[in-house]
């Protein structure tokens, strides 16, 4: 986000059909040496094909920070999870990230709404 979207407090955001996979994919293959550097096991749990709508660039944004921040102030030798799922009778999508112990983040339903699950 650019320091003028920061200062006005209005942040455009550019949905498109987004593979939360591939997103969870990418993040988890650059972060993987830092991983290793701690013995971290980087795992996803987002099913493939599905979709949401989204800013791809801002989810991965907010899923790198957030993983970045797991191996970063987790222990040596522990797990960080990067999930989702399409919530059962809606039409949101629910992505998080995890440690062993705590849900380090969850992403606001609103921000994704389910395209399709392939």
């Amino acid at each position: 986000m650019g320091q003028r979207g920061l200062e006005s407090g209005r942040v455009v955001m550019n949905r498109n059909p987004v593979d939360l996979h591939n997103e969870a994919q990418h993040v988890v293959d650059d972060l993987r040496a830092r991983a290793a550097e701690k013995n971290v096991l980087l795992e996803i749990d987002v099913p493939e094909g599905l979709v949401a709508s989204a800013d791809a660039d801002r989810l991965q944004q907010v899923l790198y920070n957030l993983v970045e921040n797991a191996i970063k102030y987790g222990r040596n030798d522990g797990r960080v999870r990067i999930g989702a799922r399409l919530l059962e009778g809606q039409s949101k999508v629910e992505v998080r990230v995890e440690d062993e112990v705590v849900v380090l983040g969850l992403l606001p339903l609103g921000l994704l709404h389910a395209a399709r699950q392939l």
